[in-house]
């Protein structure tokens, strides 16, 4: 990846890219839009999700769909979590309740191993469904990362993941999988900013785009690396390469190992022998 700047025959422009090593996935499927009918002046809808840390309510009023997406929790490989569904079922009524979670992070929801029973709601206000707590165990074979939890209720029978335009709620949350063995996570930081996994757009304020400098001056930008996971993170070494590496020193070396929770930092010298554009990477 590059940062792309014009040249200059009197003065040098410099960037550096760094990569990231990051072992585990972000959320970006495309997920089945789903939703009950927010018009038809039912208030039959989901008032309390709670799994690990997510512990939502939300008010008797009536909604189609809620996007809780910014509202997560970490769910360990192999591990059992109480998932409770509370909701109101707007008088004696009958509603059936499903969850999802996309374990495998294609994008869909499916029914064998993926979607759950939490029960029926009758004549429910604000009242468990009746089959929560239901034990939720997180597969082995979780791929780790964000992923899509969906949860439903829908008048008169159990819903779909994808159904549309019904009496009853949606609501979608975020569920982080991690890992039942301690393992290390890599980020990297510029001026406090982290510098996004396979980000291809320079910016001045993370560090990574060097300016512009009059030739001949020696520029140095000090980046941290902070290990986020669970066990020691080992550094099998610092490499800087591209086209202008040689405009480039690491003077500060990161170290060897950073244990967990722990940040180091490293500092790379920007040095040119003449103007132009000076692309390098560093990993």
């Amino acid at each position: 990846m590059k940062k792309n700047n014009p040249s200059n025959a009197i003065r040098a422009i410099a960037f550096i890219f760094t990569v990231l090593l990051f072992s585990t996935q972000s959320i970006n499927a495309q997920y089945c839009n789903s939703f009950g009918n927010g018009t038809d002046s039912f208030t039959a809808v989901i008032t309390r999700v709670a799994i690990n840390g997510i512990d939502n309510s939300s008010p008797v009023e009536d909604n189609a769909y809620t996007d809780n997406t910014a509202i997560s929790t970490n769910l360990i490989q192999g591990s059992n979590y109480n998932f409770v569904l509370e909701g109101n079922s707007d008088g004696n009524f009958a509603y059936g309740t499903r969850m999802w979670i996309d374990w495998n992070q294609d994008g869909t929801f499916n029914t064998t191993d993926e979607q759950y029973e939490p029960g029926t709601l009758i004549n429910a206000t604000s009242q468990p469904s009746s089959l929560s707590p239901l034990s939720i165990n997180v597969p082995t074979g979780a791929i780790l990362g964000s992923t899509r939890m969906r949860v439903s209720m829908r008048f008169g029978v159990f819903p779909a993941a994808c159904d549309t335009n019904f009496d009853g709620e949606v609501e979608d949350y975020t569920i982080n999988v991690t890992s039942a063995t301690p393992q290390p996570e890599i980020a990297i930081f510029g001026s406090g900013i982290e510098i996004t996994d396979g980000d291809t757009t320079p910016n001045a304020g993370d560090g990574t785009d060097f300016g512009t400098i009059t030739s001949g001056s020696i520029l140095n930008r000090t980046f941290t690396i902070r290990n986020t996971g669970t066990a020691t993170l080992n550094l099998s070494g610092s490499v800087l390469g591209g086209a202008s590496a040689t405009s480039y020193a690491i003077t500060s070396p990161p170290p060897a190992t950073i244990a967990a929770g722990a940040s180091a930092t490293f500092t790379i010298t920007y040095n040119p022998a003449v103007g132009g554009t000076h692309n390098a990477t560093f990993s």
